[in-house]
């Protein structure tokens, strides 16, 4: 059995073919998100994350290598933080949303 030895004790940077796409953040967050860390940021269950899918209220990406095939369905970061960003507002919750003065 050969071992490996390294020629440098510097970090190596990945190679990537021209034209990729990394597969994290310059933060290291991932770029597609299962809908399972979907469900986790918004702080809803999976199945809500497929009904908004579903209503084509959030964009995903299928990243199964066949056609045909079951789907492996991922949302992409941005896609997901636009989706918040066009959900905030600063308007006053309706009367019949929420009673105030609570008590």
């Amino acid at each position: 059995m050969t071992t490996a030895t390294r020629r440098s004790d510097t970090p190596c940077k990945l190679v990537r073919p021209s034209g990729t796409i990394p597969a994290v953040t310059s933060d290291d967050r991932p770029l597609l998100l299962t809908l399972d860390d979907v469900a986790a940021e918004l702080q809803v269950s999976e199945s809500s994350v497929r009904r908004l899918i579903e209503h084509g209220l959030l964009a995903y990406t299928d990243i199964h290598a066949v056609k045909g095939g079951r789907p492996r369905l991922r949302v992409p970061r941005a896609v997901l933080e636009e989706f918040i960003a066009a959900r905030t507002t600063t308007s006053p919750i309706r009367a019949t949303d929420a009673p105030w003065p609570p008590g």
